[in-house]
């Protein structure tokens, strides 16, 4: 009798542990739902700027303040301009020094500016006319990357504004900047005229993106959504009080109202919507100034919501790992241009993994060139025979001026969107498929047209994500919600006095940054440059005394280095720039000679691949000379690596501290010995790095 009264409190007890789990669980599922009541809130709108900083915009009052007009093929010419006015125009001939006509002007720091003008062509070659802005130091006059440069105008075109966006850093009072009203390098013939340029002091811009998960899709068992939060230049307003910004988030789903609120913390919002049905919710997200009642701004996104149980082809979870059959895969790639027999037998011999190629529109496996889709299916089922990866190019599927190969009739199908449309339905379900690269340094002035692309691909095929590749950092935030995985690139190695690698390690940081999540990951992809810088420029590209003289190749220390610093900041997957490249060079030994030295860091690589995609751990760093980045990675089967990278140039010291007590890592360079207590110290000169490894 005992025991039955024990065994049935028992169960009462439990009931009643059931009863308070499942109402905590759902308390922490919607802990952040709420609502904030705004119907007196100030609505800011978007200010137009009226102060042109530019002296003579018009070029009514002739040259005044204005650089370099008379020279070049630069005159100002009567009726030429807008409304009969007065314009400057630009004939273009083969033998014309490049030049621009500039204006230069201080900027505010931390504010955002819109800046252009109205051109004007006729008959003009490729690549075309365009406009810049770019910054120099007030001390020595140095130019200081990056720059903000417009798309490109050419062919004839009517009168047609041309503009960007450009948001200063804090340092904007140690430099001075230059706009550039030109025709690029190589623009041979035509006729070009400027008309109204101006820079303007722009209202402030809140840019919000779903960083986590992937796709703007999450899964019915799991409703945490985060977003990347950017505030660029200064709001419309004077706030009494200091600002405290917070975002509401509101949506319907079958005929139920959702409220959520969630503070804006170190450029991230974080919801928990909790368990939701599948379908699609068209969700509304406000940024709101709680202390002095501003809606300051609102961003409108469609969100799917999928069966937990779907499987993808290839997914990107939500540590930025990308799965392939729901087994983790490292993407170690290679730029190229196109294919032929033996490229793809090379390929399939090395360690890549991987390959994006630029004329994936036109892609071919043998000497024979076979158009549509059936040649591209081809040399996609050679690929897949080798187990090669292709990243397929979109990249110039947009407007003429976005790329410099915009291609608008592609095999009797005509305009941009119809053609991504004709190609990824025809592609989507080929196994050779990896993923859809999207832009290829597109402009932040096509950023709409962007996004139009990203999520056009996103709804044809949900088995493959959208990779974009930039190197404007200063505009990074503009890109958001342009992508599934993020990418940046730099070519720091120009010449023998190339001895560090800061560019790499400013665009690694800004990239990885943008997409970084509250677990510390992100969709993140980077690349390593390969290329000799000569085989960009024609003339040391046909002749060998200068392409030896004036040029470098990347050395294995370098290749390695900016692969291990890439690492260190999170990239989850890495595409070398560009094996094309190894064909162009004046020296014909170059690819014989360098390909077993490309090949050795991509292996390096491919053995990082389980610390990689396993556990990041966060070290402390103590430098005692240089600039030293460093990280751990701890794989599925407990083992350490630890991995450091000095940028340069000059001599690097420092002591690196793992938690925990690790011991017993073997240097892979013999650059760093252990100290004992879970330390380690590195040195080493310029641009150099090791792995150190569990025995």
């Amino acid at each position: 009798m005992n025991r039955l009264i024990i065994y049935k409190r028992r169960m009462i007890m439990q009931k009643i542990f059931s009863i308070i789990l499942v109402a905590s669980l759902s308390f922490l599922a919607h802990a952040n739902s709420g609502t904030i009541n705004i119907s007196k809130y100030k609505r800011l709108k978007v200010g137009k700027a009226i102060n042109n900083l530019l002296t003579s915009g018009n070029f009514e009052n002739g040259a005044t303040s204005w650089k370099n007009i008379g020279k070049a093929g630069f005159q100002l010419v009567k009726g030429s301009g807008r409304n009969s006015t007065r314009g400057l125009r630009l004939v273009l001939s083969s033998k014309r020094k490049y030049t621009s006509v500039g204006q230069t002007f201080d900027l505010k720091p931390n504010t955002r500016y819109r800046f252009g003008a109205w051109i004007k062509t006729s008959g003009v070659s490729r690549p075309g006319a365009s406009i810049c802005l770019e910054k120099s130091t007030k001390k020595d006059k140095k130019w200081v990357r990056p720059g903000a440069y417009l798309r490109n105008l050419f062919g004839d075109n009517d009168w047609t504004l041309v503009e960007g966006i450009y948001v200063t850093s804090s340092d904007a009072p140690q430099h001075r900047f230059s706009i550039g009203l030109y025709a690029r390098k190589g623009t041979k013939s035509g006729t070009v005229v400027f008309d109204e340029a101006f820079v303007l002091e722009d209202g402030g811009a809140w840019n919000a993106g779903i960083i986590s998960p992937v796709r703007e899709t999450i899964s019915t068992n799991n409703g945490k959504i985060e977003f990347a939060s950017y505030i660029s230049g200064k709001f419309d307003y004077s706030p009494k009080k200091k600002p405290i910004f917070k975002a509401l988030a509101t949506f319907r789903l079958n005929g139920k109202s959702y409220s959520f609120v969630a503070p804006m913390k170190n450029n991230r919002i974080n919801f928990d919507f909790g368990r939701l049905p599948a379908g699609k919710i068209k969700l509304k997200l406000k940024l709101l100034d709680v202390k002095n009642h501003v809606v300051t701004g609102q961003k409108d996104f469609e969100i799917k919501i999928e069966p937990a149980e779907l499987a993808l082809k290839v997914k990107i979870d939500r540590n930025g790992r990308m799965l392939v059959d729901d087994k983790p895969f490292l993407p170690i790639g290679l730029y190229i241009g196109n294919l032929s027999e033996s490229k793809i037998k090379t390929i399939a011999e090395s360690p890549f993994n991987c390959i994006l190629p630029y004329c994936s529109l036109v892609l071919k496996s043998g000497s024979k060139f076979e158009p549509g889709l059936s040649g591209i299916r081809k040399a996609l089922d050679r690929c897949q025979e080798k187990n090669i990866k292709v990243i397929f190019s979109l990249k110039d599927l947009y407007p003429k001026g976005a790329t410099s190969y915009a291609v608008d009739n592609w095999n009797g199908v005509r305009g941009p969107s119809k053609i991504a449309k004709t190609i990824v339905n025809a592609l989507k379900d080929h196994p050779a498929i990896l993923a859809w690269y999207i832009s290829d340094e597109l402009d932040v002035a096509w950023r709409k047209q962007l996004i139009k692309r990203r999520r056009q691909v996103n709804d044809l095929d949900k088995d493959h994500p959208t990779l974009a590749i930039f190197y404007q950092n200063d505009k990074f935030p503009h890109y958001l919600n342009g992508f599934d995985i993020f990418g940046t690139d730099s070519l720091p190695i120009q010449n023998e006095n190339s001895k560090n690698i800061k560019r790499v390690d400013e665009l690694t940081k800004a990239g990885f940054d943008l997409v970084r999540t509250q677990n510390n990951n992100g969709a993140f992809w980077s690349t390593v440059q390969i290329s000799n810088a000569g085989c960009f420029k024609l003339k040391s590209r046909k002749n060998l005394e200068i392409y030896k003289r004036d040029f470098r190749s990347p050395n294995y220390t370098d290749m390695l280095s900016m692969s291990i610093l890439e690492a260190i900041y999170g990239a989850k997957g890495f595409l070398f720039y560009n094996f094309h490249d190894l064909f162009r060079s004046p020296d014909k030994s170059e690819f014989k000679r360098r390909w077993p030295v490309i090949c050795k860091v991509a292996s390096e690589l491919q053995k990082l691949a389980p610390y990689l995609l396993g556990k990041p751990i966060e070290v402390k760093v103590k430098t005692a000379k240089g600039v030293v980045r460093a990280r751990a990675f701890k794989a599925s089967d407990n083992s350490i690596c630890l991995l450091v990278a000095a940028i340069g140039p000059g001599q690097a010291d420092a002591v690196i501290t793992i938690p925990g007590n690790i011991t017993g890592l073997k240097s892979l360079n013999s650059m760093t010995a252990e100290l004992g207590n879970s330390k380690y110290h590195f040195k080493g000169s310029d641009n150099c790095s090791d792995i150190l490894i569990s025995k």
